[in-house]
């Protein structure tokens, strides 16, 4: 029950939901409380998440059995506490929890690009070094689909062109088909 909690209140902060809204879901507890209680909690599973998006091929490691198996189970019952524990101003819905999760917008994955070249190159990162060339070559490849994204959006945009040419070159290097 704890752990399911958790992860609701990790979906309520994907969502955007404030400590403040949170806390008083929580029973009336002070938002410095709640955060305080599964702010660690939303930091480590935000930085496995980011983990997952860059090397997906072996998110489960990452994210445990939140992802590994059948999701369905967990999803139907984080769906179930949701709709007997939602703010009255919230409509009733029968959609699964992740539903409400709207795909990353351009700026929500550029976000990410930023927050991953942080993680990868401070403290914080995977010591093998295996695994961090497969965080370094799923960074690229985010890079080089946010790029190609942009560019659709920006046709033709000379610096949106250069920073796409430099994201395939080094993916290109990190995977070892330079161009000859």
């Amino acid at each position: 029950a704890r752990e399911v909690l958790a992860y609701t209140v990790i979906h309520e902060r994907l969502k955007g939901t404030s400590w403040e809204t949170i806390g008083w879901n929580l029973g009336d507890i002070s938002k410095q409380a709640a955060q305080s209680r599964y702010g660690d909690a939303e930091k480590d599973f935000r930085r496995r998440a980011l983990l997952a998006w860059l090397h997906p091929e072996i998110s489960t490691e990452y994210l445990g059995h939140a992802v590994g198996g059948d999701p369905r189970p967990t999803v139907e019952m984080l769906t179930e506490w949701w709709q007997a524990h939602r703010l009255p101003t919230e409509p009733d819905k029968t959609d699964p929890i992740g539903a409400a999760l709207a795909p990353a917008a351009a700026a929500e994955e550029s976000a990410m690009v930023t927050e991953a070249v942080s993680l990868l190159a401070g403290d914080d990162a995977p010591d093998d070094a295996h695994r961090h060339r497969h965080l370094e070559i799923g960074l690229a490849r985010r890079k080089v689909a946010l790029y190609e994204r942009l560019l659709i959006e920006l046709p033709g945009d000379a610096a949106t062109l250069d920073v796409l040419a430099d994201a395939r070159a080094r993916l290109a290097e990190l995977t070892g088909n330079r161009p000859r």
